[in-house]
């Protein structure tokens, strides 16, 4: 199991679904770099090619809300790459601000 940074923090901001498509906004501070092993590693946003993972489970994780809780194997997993240099965006405090306003009225 990997180690659970407790200087981490994820935020759901907002989210809609509906019977064919999905959309979740949030904020995840700390989550840029994180110890893998005896390394460290970094997510260098001028990147054009940073390397993602996705992995599901058909077993929930014991306990949900607790971010050490134990999940089970997984069944599917995947990796791509994105392009974090293309994805900045100049007004992301804005639209961050933005964003709290708008989980405020919900």
């Amino acid at each position: 199991m990997p180690a659970v940074d407790a200087a981490t923090k994820y935020e759901l901001l907002s989210g809609t679904a509906n019977t064919t498509h999905w959309s979740l906004t949030a904020l995840c501070t700390g989550c840029s770099s994180w110890a893998a092993g005896a390394k460290s590693v970094n997510l260098d946003p001028s990147t054009a090619a940073a390397s993602f993972a996705w992995a599901t489970s058909g077993t929930p994780p014991s306990t949900p809300a607790d971010a050490a809780s134990r999940f089970g194997i997984h069944n599917a997993k995947g990796k791509w790459t994105h392009d974090l240099a293309g994805a900045k965006n100049a007004n992301f405090d804005a639209l961050v601000k933005a964003a709290y306003a708008t989980k405020a009225r919900l």
